[in-house]
């Protein structure tokens, strides 16, 4: 500085730099249901099996002309919504406010609404329950595929995929998709079919263009 440096003026840029956070997938493939109260119930139909009826309990049987007729009934259940309040506060003193390069309530109006949508994203995967809601992963209602016999841990093959497929509710399949960690991708990419004495990739096969942007015909979001 002393032999000169001090008179060139430092410049400064008023742009923030920023990471941007994952996109949110949950919510927008949810049925958003509005609630005026801090509570919500409605009437369900209780179906969890199909094997001997259907609805809880509809039962159609094939009967002979002038037959008797046997009744059956469907089953309700009532669901319960309860609210739960996700909060962010931060403070900012009314000469930081006046006196910052960056428009400053401007830009916590974004970063809070971003963070909210991230935390409520991490909930919905992952959430306990327990004051926050029951993520995917914790839910009763997870149904989760055995690994093949003799393969390794922490990896992928098709027939995992294959596996998941056929568990996924069929009327779910036209709107569904993959949620994978990024960890993941390095076994998606070397996912290969054994075809006679040979075999072939099934997912990347070559790496001259963009890697596939869905698994199964359903998107698959990182």
């Amino acid at each position: 500085g002393a032999p000169g440096g001090f008179l060139v003026p430092e410049e400064f840029r008023s742009t923030l730099m920023s990471l941007s956070l994952e996109a949110a997938v949950i919510r927008p493939a949810a049925m958003v249901i509005p609630m005026p109260r801090g509570t919500l119930r409605f009437p369900v139909i209780r179906d969890s099996s199909h094997a001997s009826s259907l609805f809880g309990g509809i039962i159609a049987y094939w009967t002979a002309e002038s037959g008797t007729m046997t009744a059956s009934d469907p089953a309700f259940a009532q669901a319960a919504l309860l609210a739960k309040k996700l909060t962010g506060v931060t403070s900012a003193s009314n000469e930081l406010l006046a006196d910052s390069a960056i428009a400053l309530e401007a830009l916590l109006m974004r970063l809070f609404p971003e963070a909210i949508r991230w935390f409520e994203e991490e909930a919905f995967i992952n959430g306990s329950g327990a004051g926050e809601p029951l993520g995917i992963v914790n839910s009763p209602a997870l149904v989760s595929v055995a690994k093949e016999t003799n393969q390794p841990a922490s990896t992928i093959v098709a027939e995992n995929i294959d596996k998941m497929y056929a568990r996924m509710l069929p009327s779910s399949r036209s709107r569904a998709i993959w949620l994978a960690n990024s960890d993941v991708y390095p076994q998606l990419a070397s996912l290969a079919r054994a075809v006679g004495t040979g075999g072939s990739a099934v997912w990347l096969a070559n790496m001259a263009g963009g890697p596939p942007t869905s698994v199964m015909g359903r998107p698959l979001m990182f």
